[in-house]
């Protein structure tokens, strides 16, 4: 099961759109370091959106449940690991 984000910004995507990012084939996933602690690890994952766009959705892993803390448009950066994945 996925859970909506508690909070949301200007730069948020919509929740149906940061879903469909997990179902890209060629999506990256990885530890987010900068934000883990040492109670809780957090998630990073690329994707290609449903609208071709691809997005940045970051999560936390509970007992069966991803937790989508915030999801935004890839930055430049973001992009070229993507792109180097592919």
């Amino acid at each position: 099961m996925i859970a909506r984000p508690t909070q949301t910004s200007a730069n948020s995507v919509s929740f149906p759109a940061a879903i469909s990012a997990f179902s890209d084939p060629d999506s990256v996933e990885f530890v987010d370091e900068f934000h883990s602690s040492a109670q809780e690890t957090r998630y990073a994952l690329i994707g290609m959106c449903a609208l071709g766009l691809v997005y940045v959705v970051f999560t936390e892993v509970d007992v069966g449940v991803i937790r989508i803390i915030h999801a935004r448009r890839a930055d430049r950066k973001m992009l070229k690991i993507y792109e180097s994945k592919e």
